[in-house]
């Protein structure tokens, strides 16, 4: 592409909290056609967020909507996306900041429920240290977070929404899922580090 691979300076204070600052690089450049329609056709589920290209993640929406495969977008970094097409996707996640954001934008409240009565489609919130709720296919669900002595939350959000969306690639149930994913970010949080804190499927197996 002839673009810088992206990169992020990351800032941790002592509770674990993160502060980021990105420079995308490489991932303005991605195009949805690079995902090809053989690809679509075969997949389960199409894992997608906010730091590409929003035309490009718009365009991909559209695409997968027409197959049989299951959108999933994390709305990471919040982006306000038209109602319509955010009603094409099947799950999309938020944490409470973004919520927030995509409440304001809708005119209701920002529980996960509320949310998705609104867009006609799956939400899921997270939110942090009290854990996360979800509104699928009218299943109300919550789970806990897992309590762990946090050394850096920078990867947790990234570990549950992939882990979630493995889960349920494999036929995990919704609640099953969740709480898979609840307990791949703890790990995470108990770790420094962003790619390297995130566990391996044994870990997070083995791991109580």
């Amino acid at each position: 592409m002839g673009e810088p691979t992206g990169s992020a300076a990351i800032m941790i204070d002592a509770g674990g909290r993160n502060m980021i600052a990105v420079a995308a690089g490489a991932n303005m450049a991605a195009q949805s056609e690079s995902v090809e329609d053989e690809l679509l056709r075969h997949a389960s589920y199409v894992l997608m967020q906010m730091e590409n290209d929003a035309i490009q993640i718009e365009n991909l929406i559209r695409r997968v909507s027409t197959h049989p495969a299951k959108s999933i977008l994390n709305l990471a970094p919040a982006y306000r996306l038209d109602r319509d097409l955010l009603s094409l996707v099947d799950i999309v996640i938020v944490n409470e900041d973004e919520a927030e954001a995509l409440s304001s934008w809708l005119g209701c409240a920002p529980t996960a429920r509320s949310l998705s009565k609104t867009l006609g489609t799956g939400v899921l919130r997270t939110m942090g240290g009290e854990g996360a709720e979800a509104f699928i296919d009218g299943e109300n669900v919550r789970v806990p977070a897992l309590r762990v002595d946090a050394k850096d939350t920078t990867a947790a959000g990234d570990c549950f929404v992939g882990v979630l969306a493995s889960a349920l690639d494999r036929g995990l149930s919704l609640d099953a899922a969740m709480r898979r994913a609840a307990k791949a970010a703890a790990i995470a949080c108990s770790r420094p580090g962003s790619q390297s804190s995130i566990p391996y499927n044994h870990e997070t197996d083995n791991w109580t």
